[in-house]
């Protein structure tokens, strides 16, 4: 869930619906980290021979990040800003000073 989101709605099955802090407009950087995380998370798997350079799963895309130096274990800043901003969420959840 993104950090600052906001309750929606509540559906009648009392299930929260919850949205970005800025919704209805995007949070790019959000979704930016969201998906190199993923990257970072998947297993790289080499796409079948047959198909070309053709990334369809998120392996075969980690495989081609891996394989031309686009994923590293260095965190953009944007990941290194929203860490920041959830450990600072999880403080305040705590009760602690951030």
């Amino acid at each position: 869930m993104p950090v600052g989101a906001k309750l929606l709605r509540v559906d009648p099955d009392d299930v929260g619906v919850f949205v970005e802090g800025t919704w209805p407009g995007a949070d790019y950087p959000y979704r930016h980290t969201m998906i190199w995380r993923a990257l970072r998370r998947a297993e790289p798997t080499a796409p079948p021979p047959d198909r070309g350079p053709v990334a369809s799963t998120w392996g075969e895309l980690a495989y081609f990040g891996h394989q031309h130096g686009l994923i590293t274990d260095e965190l953009t800043r944007t990941e290194i800003e929203y860490a920041a901003r959830e450990a600072r969420a999880l403080d305040s959840q705590r009760g602690g000073s951030a």
